[in-house]
């Protein structure tokens, strides 16, 4: 499914699509009013796509086990349990992630492991690898969303769209254990699309990003509090904000704005993925 435009900003780029609108990106749009929100079935895959991150307990401090064994420490000392990793530093060491995997194989692999790979470090997985690990029905859940897609360059190989990082407020407080409920699940653009256009890229979860994001995870909730995120990007702040507060009432509002189209999609699909769909919009 590619879509076709005759503005050059949105123009297919070598076979890959500037912007998604089909499953969890797929919007309903007000042209008048330049408000987008997550559609019906947007909403639905969403949330199958969501159960399917908790089934496979895809949580931050799971994941980073995989990362700790080629974090060169200098000091020789453990690593605190507290240390934060951004989304760059799953894939900046996905070379070294691949070539652990050539020599040891992944003979047996669980959902949590074929997850990483796919939506953290950015690495292909055999399908069948990926389907025994996590099951037809949540692979085929993940592709149908727009998450997963079959491999351009191996047919037998699925690769991920887009990056998507697990976050729970509890992360930043630097509690220990793996809080799967808690978690919230953001898609951003890998740190490196070279196939997309620059101005059109989705910013990943950096350090900078995720020292705003410790602001709203111990800020106070007032009543009738409206949240607003300018040039929102992927949405994280905002969403993570109210999520932090345990969503939105009938007393609460959510405002994302960008004036890239692009972003307006990933922002619906964040809407979607994290089950925020009362009182919440994103405004181009």
């Amino acid at each position: 499914c590619i879509d076709s435009t005759t503005d050059d900003s949105l123009s297919i780029r070598n076979g890959v699509e500037e912007i998604c609108r089909r499953g969890v990106f797929e919007a309903d749009i007000d042209e008048f009013q330049r408000i987008y929100q997550p559609s019906n079935n947007a909403k639905q895959l969403g949330q199958r796509a969501r159960n399917v991150f908790r089934r496979h307990r895809y949580a931050l401090q799971g994941c980073r086990n995989y990362l700790l064994k080629h974090i060169n420490n200098p000091s020789g000392q453990p690593m605190s349990k507290e240390r934060m990793f951004s989304a760059n530093s799953f894939f900046n060491h996905r070379h070294d992630i691949a070539e652990e995997i050539d020599n040891e194989g992944l003979d047996t692999v669980g959902g949590l492991l074929v997850l990483a790979l796919l939506f953290l470090f950015g690495i292909a997985v055999n399908k069948t690898t990926a389907e025994c690990a996590l099951g037809k029905a949540d692979l085929d859940a993940l592709i149908i969303a727009g998450l997963l897609r079959q491999s351009a360059a191996r047919s037998s190989d699925v690769v991920a769209e887009v990056q998507i990082y697990p976050l729970s407020h509890l992360d930043l407080s630097g509690n220990e254990g793996v809080r799967t409920k808690d978690n919230c699940f953001f898609v951003t653009d890998f740190p490196m699309e070279s196939m997309r256009l620059p101005r059109n890229a989705i910013m990943p979860v950096g350090y900078d990003t995720l020292e705003l994001l410790s602001l709203s995870a111990g800020a106070r909730r007032n009543p009738g509090e409206r949240v607003l995120d300018m040039c929102c990007g992927s949405g994280i702040q905002g969403i993570f904000a109210v999520f932090c507060r345990n969503g939105l009432d009938d007393d609460n509002e959510l405002v994302l704005a960008d004036i890239n189209e692009r972003a307006m999609h990933f922002a619906v699909a964040n809407l979607a993925l994290n089950g925020i769909h009362r009182g919440a919009w994103a405004v181009r």
